[in-house]
C-alpha cells in the first residue's frame, strides 16, 4: 500500500478512504483458481437453510433482489455474521409528522444526505462509535450538526487518546504495541508472570495501573482541549465522564 499525501496524514494515521482503496485494489488482483477475491464473494444472499452431509455442509440460498435460489456445496464453513448485523431502529412517536429523513446508521453510507445541499440541519442520535463517525462526517461536510446524548449513564469512548508519539515512538499506537505498555490491560493473551500478578493482583499494582492511565487520560484531554475552544458550539460537552473527570 502506497503512503497517502503528507496532507491526509497526521502522526502517521491517515484516513479510513486510504485503507478502502487498498483493500478493493486487492480483491481485484488476489487471484485463486483462475477467480479474484471479487469474484468470490456474493452480497445480497440470504441464507435460508444448512444442512450437513457426509463431507463438508450443503447451504439453500436466496438472493434478495431476484428472489432466485441457489445451493452451495463447500468441504468448510465459517459463520461471522457480526454481532450486532441486524439494525435495530428506535421507536420515534410522531414520526409522521417529520419531513426531513429518518435513517439508522446502517443507511448513513448509502444515503446522498451529505452530499444534498438542501439538507444543512443534521442531528444524531446517540453517543457510540457510530454516531461520533456519522457526527465528525456532517461536520466535515459543512452541515450544520446537533447531538443528541443521555445526560446520565453514559460514560463516554472507552479509550481516548493522543495520536502523538513518545521518544523514538511516531505515534501512541506504536506506543500501545511495545510490552511494558501491553502490561496495563489484564488480557488473557499476556504471558502469566510476576510482574503481571504485581501489576493486576496487588493494591500497588493498582495504583500504578490507575496512575499511568490517569496521566494518559490527563494527555488526552489536554491535547483535545474539551474547554479551551470557546468557539460557542458545546465543544466542551463532548468531555467524556470518567474516573478522572470529577465533573
Amino acid at each position: 500500500m502506497p503512503r497517502p499525501p503528507e496532507e491526509d496524514t497526521y502522526y502517521d494515521f491517515f484516513k479510513a478512504k486510504y485503507v478502502t482503496e487498498y483493500l478493493e485494489s486487492y480483491i481485484d488482483h488476489q487471484k485463486y483458481k483462475s477467480g479474484t477475491l471479487r469474484d468470490r464473494i456474493k452480497l445480497g444472499i440470504e441464507v435460508q437453510s444448512l444442512r450437513k452431509i457426509d463431507v463438508g455442509w450443503t447451504l439453500t440460498t436466496k438472493d434478495r433482489a431476484t428472489g432466485a435460489e441457489k445451493n452451495f456445496h463447500t468441504s468448510k464453513l465459517l459463520v461471522a455474521c457480526g454481532l450486532f448485523c441486524i439494525p435495530k431502529m428506535p421507536s420515534l412517536p410522531g414520526k409522521e409528522n417529520f419531513n426531513g429523513p429518518i435513517i439508522h446508521q446502517d443507511e448513513f453510507g448509502s444515503s446522498k444526505i451529505l452530499s444534498n445541499a438542501s439538507m444543512q440541519n443534521i442531528t444524531v442520535l446517540g453517543g457510540g462509535k457510530s454516531g461520533a463517525d456519522m457526527v465528525y462526517a456532517a461536520a466535515e461536510a459543512g452541515k450544520n450538526v446537533t447531538w443528541v446524548l443521555k445526560a446520565s449513564d453514559t460514560s463516554g469512548p472507552g479509550l481516548l487518546l493522543s495520536p502523538k508519539g513518545k521518544g523514538p515512538y511516531k505515534n501512541s499506537f506504536e506506543i500501545g504495541m511495545t510490552r511494558v505498555a501491553a502490561t496495563l490491560d489484564p488480557s488473557y493473551l499476556n504471558i502469566d508472570s510476576w510482574w503481571m500478578r504485581l501489576l493486576h493482583g496487588t493494591k500497588w499494582g493498582a495504583k500504578i495501573v490507575s496512575g499511568a492511565w490517569g496521566t494518559i487520560d490527563k494527555e488526552s484531554r489536554k491535547e483535545a482541549n474539551f474547554q479551551g475552544r470557546g468557539d460557542g458550539k458545546g465543544f466542551e460537552k463532548l468531555a467524556p465522564h470518567s474516573p478522572y473527570c470529577p465533573n
